[in-house]
């Protein structure tokens, strides 16, 4: 499974942004892309991947959520 969360095309970034965005082991893809960048910008991976979290995971599942009960209801 972890060959497939890269960024080499499109369709492989939306899987690895789908798995950060359901907070499927997001601390070990941080750690992964740390690595590969030999360890110089881990403020900048870090930042990244904090901001896709709280836009992703506060904002649209949270949406998503609130459709899923108002239909629901």
């Amino acid at each position: 499974m972890w060959v497939y969360l890269n960024y080499n095309d499109f369709a492989s970034g939306i899987n690895s942004l789908f798995g950060i965005m359901a907070l499927n082991d997001w601390q070990f893809m941080v750690l992964m892309y740390d690595a590969c960048l030999d360890g110089e910008n881990f403020a900048l991976v870090f930042f990244f991947f904090v901001s896709f979290i709280m836009t992703a995971y506060f904002t649209v599942l949270n949406i998503l959520v609130a459709f899923i009960i108002d239909a629901y209801s």
